[in-house]
Order: C-alpha cells, then sequence, then structure tokens
C-alpha cells in the first residue's frame, strides 16, 4: 500500500464539524460516509481514521478513556512514585507485569534483559506490532520519587519521563484486550529496560537481536514522554566515550615534572572544545563528566572524563569520533613529551560506553501518517522530530518505527521538578488506540 506524501497545512481542529458529521448514524451508513470521506478528509490514511473512530466500538473506547482520565492520571503516579534507576528497574518491572496480568494479556513474563513483555494474539494474519514505553529513569538509587499535586498539575522525577508512556502502554493494552475489536494481527505490549543513557537501548536491542520477537516484529512504536503532536521518525545518533587518563603519581613538590593525567585531560577537552562541525547536519560534542586525584598537593595518578558526541549522519558522527581520539592522542603525545623520562608517562584508554545509531523512516510511511492523521483527527497539529528514543534500533536495522508523547504537557525532564500537566491529557491515549487500530483494523497488504 502506498500513499501520497503528507503535508501538513490542513486541520480539523478540537471538536470538530467533520468529526461530529462523519460520525453521525446516518452518515456512518454507507454509501453516505464513503461520500462525505471522500469529501472532507485529505488524505487516505486520515480517513481511515476517521472511519475507525466512528465505530460503535470505537466510541465506547473513546469514551472509556475520557471516563478513565483520573484513574489513569492515579496510575501515573503510582508508576512514577516506583524508583527505577539506571539499571535497577526490577521493581517497577515487576508492578507492570502484575498489571500486564490483571488486564489479561498472554504469555506474560520478563525476558533475559529484564524487559516486561505482554501480547494480544489477534485472530488474522496481520503485522506483528510490539507498542513500547521504558521502564527506566535517570534518577540513582535513593532519589525522592514522592509525586505532589498541585491542581491538574503533577510534580515529581520521571512523571512525564517515563511515567506517562507507561500508563498509556497500560491503557491501551486493557481497550485492545477489552473491546474485542477486530484486529487482523498481534501487539506484544513491551515495557523496556536501559532507555535512559548509559543503558544503551540495551533493552531494544535484546528484542530485536536475542528475543524470540527478533524476526518477526515489523512494526515498532514507543510511548515517550508527553506532547501529543511529537512524531519522532528521525533517529539522532550519538556515542559516548569515557576517557580514562593514567600516570606514576606523586608529590606535588618532591616529584614536580612527571607526566600528569589531568594536565593531558585538560588540554584534550581544550582541543575538543574547538572542533569544528557542520551546521547540516546537525553536529554536537559535550564533555559532560570529569574526575581525578586525590589532593591539591598530589600529582594524580588517574582521571577520568565523559564525552557524548550527536549528529543526524552515521557519517559525521564517525568523522567527530576519529578526530576526538586523535585529539586524545595527540594531547597524551604532548604532555609526554614535555615531562621527565626517569618515570613512565600518561596512557589513555577510551571505552566506549554507548552507540546509538541514528536513520529515519520518510514522512509517507503507513506508521507516520497513521501517529500525524490520529493527532490531526483529534484537533492537533504535528510536529515532526528527530530524537534519540527506543526507536532508534529498529530504525538502524530497516524496522519501521516512530515514537509518540502520551498526551498532557510536561517539562524540566530529567529533573527533580520534573512536571506533568494532565490538561486534555486524555487526547494521547486516544491518538495511540488511533494509531494501533489503524494498523491492525485489517490484514495490512
Amino acid at each position: 500500500m502506498t500513499f501520497a506524501p503528507f503535508v501538513p497545512t490542513f486541520r480539523l481542529g478540537s471538536g470538530s464539524f467533520l468529526r461530529e458529521v462523519l460520525c453521525m448514524p446516518a452518515v456512518v451508513k454507507t454509501p453516505m460516509k464513503t461520500l462525505f470521506l471522500i469529501l472532507f478528509t485529505p488524505t487516505v490514511v486520515l480517513a481511515q481514521v476517521t472511519s475507525i473512530a466512528c465505530d460503535p466500538d470505537i466510541q465506547d473506547a473513546l469514551r472509556d478513556i475520557d471516563n478513565a482520565n483520573e484513574s489513569i492520571i492515579e496510575e501515573q503516579i503510582r508508576i512514577a512514585e516506583i524508583p527505577a534507576p539506571p539499571f535497577g528497574e526490577a521493581e517497577r518491572a515487576q508492578y507492570i507485569a502484575e498489571r500486564f496480568q490483571e488486564i489479561g494479556l498472554t504469555d506474560v513474563h520478563r525476558d533475559l534483559e529484564g524487559n516486561v513483555v505482554g501480547a494480544f494474539i489477534g485472530p488474522g494474519t496481520g503485522p506483528l506490532v510490539v507498542l513500547s514505553a521504558h521502564l527506566d529513569t535517570v534518577f540513582p538509587e535513593g532519589t525522592d520519587v514522592k509525586v505532589r499535586r498541585e491542581g491538574t498539575r503533577l510534580i515529581g522525577p520521571g512523571i512525564g519521563d517515563n511515567a506517562r508512556g507507561l500508563a498509556v502502554l497500560l491503557v491501551i493494552a486493557r481497550l485492545i484486550n477489552q473491546f474485542h475489536f477486530p484486529l487482523g494481527g498481534t501487539v506484544y505490549f513491551v515495557a523496556t529496560v536501559g532507555e535512559e543513557g548509559l543503558g544503551n537501548l540495551r533493552g531494544v536491542r535484546y528484542l530485536f537481536d536475542r528475543s524470540p520477537l527478533r524476526e518477526k516484529i515489523e512494526y515498532f512504536v514507543a510511548i515517550d514522554g508527553t506532547d501529543i503532536r511529537r512524531v519522532v521518525h528521525k533517529a539522532l545518533g550519538s556515542k559516548r566515550y569515557r576517557v580514562v587518563f593514567r600516570g606514576p603519581g606523586g608529590h606535588s613538590w618532591s616529584d614536580f615534572g612527571i607526566a600528569n593525567p589531568i594536565h593531558a585531560l585538560g588540554r584534550a577537552v581544550n582541543a575538543i572544545a574547538q572542533i569544528e562541525v557542520p551546521v547540516e547536519p546537525k553536529t554536537s560534542y559535550n564533555v559532560g563528566r570529569v574526575s581525578g586525584g586525590t589532593a591539591v598537593n598530589a600529582v594524580p595518578f588517574e582521571a577520568w572524563m565523559e564525552v557524548d558526541l550527536r549528529s543526524e549522519s552515521n557519517d559525521e558522527l564517525e568523522r567527530i569520533a576519529e578526530e576526538v581520539q586523535t585529539i586524545i592522542e595527540e594531547a597524551v603525545n604532548h604532555e609526554n613529551a614535555l615531562r621527565s623520562t626517569s618515570q613512565p608517562g600518561v596512557t589513555a584508554d577510551i571505552i566506549e560506553i554507548g552507540s546509538r545509531p541514528s536513520g529515519e523512516i520518510p514522512v509517507d510511511n503507513i506508521l507516520v501518517r497513521l501517529a500525524t492523521d490520529a493527532a490531526i483527527y483529534l484537533g492537533y497539529e504535528p510536529k515532526f522530530e528527530r530524537s534519540s528514543t527506543d526507536g532508534n534500533y529498529p530504525i538502524s536495522i530497516g524496522i519501521p518505527a516512530i515514537t509518540i508523547g502520551g498526551g498532557g504537557t510536561g517539562g524540566s525532564a530529567h529533573s527533580l521538578i520534573e512536571w506533568f500537566d494532565a490538561s486534555n491529557s486524555a487526547d494521547g491515549v486516544k491518538r495511540a488506540l488511533l494509531l494501533m487500530l489503524g494498523l491492525l483494523w485489517t490484514p495490512m497488504e
């Protein structure tokens, strides 16, 4: 099935005449409905979304979402208050697994990497789709994750990223299992580990590289964060390194003149800060963490830094990665050339601690079209984005993947004052449901 490229110039508007008219009982009956769809919907996919949304069972499900909105928010708070530090997602994973079982999903289990998996097996021969949300947060063990509520605003670490995504994942699982929609395919609901930081996408890598589903997944959709307008179809590539400089160490006075790891590190940081990068494709570098030394009057025996490199282009990413490695080698050689040779010089070990590939799927891919047109149907103008998410990995191996927001608005992500505003947040759940139904309502050609 092919579609003309989408041009985002049409917006239905909240409570639009089109939605009201197309779902009127007289119009739902063919051929009048077909005529209205042809006349009033600008794309084939928007017509498909509108047609599905007018189905009486779907109308019931959409009303269910509105009626359940407060319980969805309460679920989101419960999830946020279960700690899920990097590489410590087990407690939250156990809760999600229990909820999958309560909902009635089949084959509920934690896989060998720690992902929580549950399935809805459709009766048809349509695609196998993964709907996912990541379990982990950036906050270390011991962080106070209590959520504070101020009207429609919730404040607490991870309340949007990604307690919102997990709460929406659970609602979609419940609705699909409860309403017995005529789906022509299978959905695996997956709560992944290791999306954030040094997790390096370990959960989604396992899913596509080693899990029993690895050669069966045809589409991957991640729910991450809040903004309902969000359509991430471009993967932002990155490489991350920890660079450890080592030397003999000694006293700042009596051993003055020996090679100093921090001096070499400082030269490297200065040179990295002067790397020239293109405006297009957008490329960035950052030395985000440094540490080392034992005392102000001691020549350190070790120092380290962590470097983050990002680019829209894999070729440009490789280029600056090679330049950084050359800079480190030159910084070490420079330090050693200046110092006494009576003791060993400085060395540097470059350790890759993260690698996320870049890539993209076109805007006329069915996933992008359904996500954008479901948002339009609900009255929102889509925003096409490039970001670093669980979707990076499937995109890089040729599997269509997107990341969408779970609804509501939010800010101060990755901070202790992260906030989420629940106003109109039910629309994010509706959009995710319409997207999934658009993929699975009938077997894809």
